[in-house]
């Protein structure tokens, strides 16, 4: 990912793909999810790390008590757009609701609100943007994707990891429905391999 990062930074400057920072950064998309997400706030807490969790609006909705319990333990939330569309090929208009709807949901739930934008899918094009810029919002993508929601073994993941990640990586991990069964797994067995390298972790905060 990291080659393709760098021609995303190329082509779209204002893209936050990687930080200028000795610590790096774990985060979870496509929650809340009833099972993934409280899988993933007790690994993070045996282990005193804060993340950024990526919700998506109608999850905002459907599980608030989510929401509420991941702000309270100090976790950042990012938009991850309302209902997981590929962006890449929509209107400004549409984009610009995903991402406003997603923000009131957060809002009017956990009282806060979000500068970072993730496109599901990590879709760039010139009229996302331009929502993004008329929203006020900063499009946060990654430099290292476990792929966990495609089932590597957990050998696997802990290996890459190991090889690849250096300072200042936006790690990306899933909290949904493909990673619920497995999270327990494998998420402990990285985070392990990540600090027997000595590095440290931090949620992301634009």
């Amino acid at each position: 990912m990291r080659y393709q990062t760098q021609w995303v930074q190329f082509l779209f400057p204002s893209v936050y793909c990687k930080a200028n920072s000795s610590t790096i950064y774990l985060t979870f998309d496509d929650g809340p999810h009833p099972i993934a997400t409280p899988a993933a706030l007790k690994i993070l807490q045996r282990f005193n790390i804060q993340a950024t969790f990526f919700f998506l609006g109608k999850n905002i909705l459907q599980y608030p008590d989510l929401v509420r319990e991941v702000a309270a333990a100090g976790h950042t939330i990012g938009n991850h757009g309302f209902s997981h569309s590929h962006l890449r090929f929509k209107r400004r208009s549409f984009i610009e609701k995903e991402i406003t709807d997603t923000s009131s949901a957060l809002c009017s739930i956990a009282e806060r609100t979000t500068a970072m934008f993730r496109p599901p899918y990590g879709d760039i094009s010139f009229s996302l943007l331009h929502a993004a810029r008329s929203t006020q919002h900063k499009i946060v993508l990654w430099t290292r994707d476990t792929r966990d929601w495609f089932l590597p073994s957990e050998w696997t993941l802990q290996k890459y990891l190991q090889r690849t990640t250096r300072e200042g990586d936006i790690i990306l991990f899933h909290d949904n429905e493909l990673t619920a069964a497995r999270l327990n797994a494998y998420l402990p067995k990285a985070i392990e391999s990540l600090s027997a390298q000595h590095f440290e972790f931090s949620p992301l905060s634009l």
